[in-house]
C-alpha cells in the first residue's frame, strides 16, 4: 500500500527529473533499495490527511490528461503508468522504464518482501536487471558495479530517520550512513555520472537537522574531491517535512534536481 501524499511526489519529481537528465539516450543503471512491487494500491483517500496529499492528487490527477508542452518528467512518467495501470502507483523502476526503456536499464533492485520479489521478476523477466530479496543492509555493496558504461542512480526511499537504534528495519538509522558513504564511493569509483536521492518522511525540525548534518558529513570527503555535491529538498507540512538528499556528480544537476521540485511544489494546485 502506497500513502500517494506530497513526499512520495518529491520523491517521484526529483527521481524522474534526474533519471531523464542522465539517460538522456546512453541508457541507466539503477539501484534501488526499497523497490516495492512494481504498482501498489494507493491509500484510501479519506485515510490520508488532505494537507498531505494536495500536491500528489493535482499531478496524480493531471496525468489523466493529454501531453502537455514542456511538462515535467514525474507528469510524463505517471502519464504512461496511468496507461498501463491506471489506478495503481508505480515505483521507481517503472517510473524510471517509462522515461528511459526498459530495454535500456540495468541495475538490481532489492525488496525484502517475498511476494513483492516475485512480482518485480515478474516484470523484468527478460531485462538486464537482478532482482535482489532481503533487506538492502545484505545486499547493497553485493550489487554495486565495479564498472560502469552508462549512468547510475541509486534511489533509498526508507520511512523515517530514526537516530535512536539501530536495527534492520523499515527505517534509516546512523550506522546506515557507513553502509551508504561506502556505496557511493564505489559508484564515483566507475567515474560515471550519476546521483543518489535519498527520501525520509514525516521529520520534525530536530530530526530534519540531524538527518541533514549526518547525510553531509558523510558526503564531505567526496564533496572535497569534487566527485558529489549534496543538496536537500523538502515538502513541508504542519511542523514537520519530507526531506530528500541529492548527491549528484554533477553541481548543476544537483541544484537542476531542487529547483525543478520547488516548481512543482510551489505550482498553483487550481490552474
Amino acid at each position: 500500500m502506497a500513502r500517494g501524499n506530497d513526499g512520495n511526489l518529491m520523491q517521484h519529481a526529483i527521481e524522474a527529473m534526474l533519471i531523464s537528465q542522465l539517460a538522456n539516450g546512453r541508457g541507466l543503471y539503477l539501484l534501488a533499495t526499497h523497490s516495492m512491487a512494481p504498482f501498489e494500491p494507493l491509500n484510501a483517500r479519506a485515510d490520508e490527511n488532505a494537507q498531505r496529499r494536495a500536491r500528489f492528487d493535482h499531478w496524480w490527477d493531471r496525468a489523466q490528461g493529454e501531453q502537455e508542452v514542456g511538462e515535467p518528467s514525474v507528469l510524463h512518467a505517471y502519464r504512461g503508468t496511468r496507461r498501463r495501470v491506471p489506478e495503481l502507483y508505480p515505483n521507481t523502476a517503472e517510473i524510471a522504464a517509462e522515461l528511459v526503456g526498459r530495454e535500456n536499464l540495468q541495475g538490481s533492485l532489492i525488496e525484502v518482501c517475498p511476494a513483492k520479489c516475485r512480482q518485480l521478476e515478474q516484470a523484468w523477466a527478460g531485462a538486464e536487471v537482478t532482482i535482489l530479496e532481503g533487506s538492502w543492509r545484505c545486499k547493497l555493496m553485493d550489487s554495486l558495479p565495479q564498472a560502469l558504461e552508462r549512468p547510475w542512480l541509486l534511489s533509498l526511499d526508507p520511512m523515517i530517520y530514526v537516530a535512536e537504534h539501530n536495527r534492520d528495519d523499515d527505517q534509516f538509522h546512523p550506522d546506515d550512513f557507513g553502509l551508504l558513504a561506502a556505496a557511493l564511493e564505489t559508484l564515483c569509483a566507475t567515474q560515471r555520472p550519476g546521483a543518489m536521492v535519498l527520501s525520509c518522511y514525516s521529520m520534525i525540525p530536530s530530526v530534519q537537522d540531524a538527518f541533514r548534518m549526518a547525510t553531509g558529513e558523510i558526503v564531505a570527503d567526496l564533496e572535497q574531491n569534487d566527485m558529489l555535491h549534496l543538496r536537500f529538498a523538502h515538502v513541508a507540512f504542519g511542523g514537520s517535512a519530507h526531506v530528500a538528499a541529492i548527491a549528484a556528480t554533477d553541481e548543476d544537476l544537483a541544484d537542476q534536481a531542487c529547483e525543478s521540485w520547488m516548481i512543482l511544489r510551489n505550482h498553483p494546485l487550481d490552474d
